[in-house]
Formats: structure tokens, C-alpha cells, sequence
């Protein structure tokens, strides 16, 4: 691993909150609210082609119609993890990676 490798601050934090004993110490545990959440209710378009957004989906139901639907309508986040973004469209949901996505600017 190189030594100089620059962290993010969210990184380092993400890192504090795995270690045991330092998480109560810096109080980054998990009572502390997502910062995430506030993204919870925005509607939300792809910002990637079909075929990246077929790669990326995490599904159980039939990924093309949902993607599809995405791709005309829109959708809906109804949660973030980490990286991962849970939408919702009429027909069901689906996960995606944040960097597909963005937030409609009348939304903000």
C-alpha cells in the first residue's frame, strides 16, 4: 500500500467507525445520522447509458422494464447504502451505483 495515499474525510471516518474501540472514542459509531438520508423522497434520472445502467442494476425483478422505466420516467430514492442507491419506479425497485444517477434540479 502506498504511504502517501490521500484518504477522503468521509474514508477516514468510514475507517474510525470499524475500529472498535476508537468509534465510541470520536463518537462516529452508528447512532450518528446518515448523511445520506437527506436524499430519501428526490426523484432522480440516469446520468448513463442503457447498457451502463444494465451492467450496474441489482435486482430480483426483470432489470430491462425497470430500467426502461427509469430511463423515460424516472424514479425515486427510497434509501442510500454507502455507495448504493435503492430507486423506485412504478414497477418495482432496484439498486444502482450513485455515479448513474442525478438529482432532478428542481428537486434540490
Amino acid at each position: 500500500m502506498d504511504k502517501n495515499k490521500k484518504i477522503s474525510l468521509q474514508d477516514f471516518k468510514n475507517w474510525i467507525a470499524e475500529q472498535k474501540d476508537l468509534s465510541s472514542f470520536f463518537n462516529l459509531g452508528i447512532d450518528q445520522e446518515n448523511p445520506y438520508d437527506k436524499y430519501v423522497g428526490k426523484s432522480v434520472r440516469t446520468k448513463v447509458s442503457k447498457n451502463k445502467l444494465m451492467e450496474k442494476v441489482d435486482t430480483d425483478n426483470d432489470a430491462e422494464s425497470l430500467i426502461d422505466e427509469f430511463i423515460e420516467e424516472g424514479g425515486t430514492i427510497i434509501a442510500v447504502e454507502e455507495k448504493r442507491i435503492q430507486i423506485e419506479v412504478e414497477s418495482g425497485e432496484f439498486y444502482l451505483p450513485r455515479f448513474c444517477v442525478k438529482i432532478n434540479k428542481n428537486e434540490e
